[in-house]
């Protein structure tokens, strides 16, 4: 196995966290399944509070995905830009804070 290749999926997640211009870091993290990703960005929102964050893009299969928003009880949901149909709901009670 070539260790220098670098492994892309088809789910990815781009985001940048930390406090003013001078300490901001992009990072860019790829997953196995959209379920690991939906649910790696669900927990950036729910965090955000306790460190900024401000999440760039969430890519699954080709689709650009957006952040519909959270719902009491910890819900989150994300929508495909282009079709806007609401593509995963999911609920995280365990981080309700």
């Amino acid at each position: 196995m070539d260790h220098n290749k670098v492994r892309i999926t088809e789910y990815s997640l781009k985001y940048r966290i930390g406090f003013g211009d001078d300490g901001i870091d992009t990072y860019l993290q790829f997953f196995d399944d959209e379920d690991q990703l939906l649910r790696a960005a669900s927990k950036l929102y729910a965090f955000d509070d306790c460190c900024p964050v401000e999440v760039l893009s969430i890519k699954s299969k080709g689709r650009e995905l957006r952040y519909c928003g959270w719902r009491p009880g910890m819900e989150y949901s994300y929508y495909d830009k282009e079709t806007k149909e609401v593509v995963w709901t999911e609920y995280f009670s365990e981080w309700d804070h």
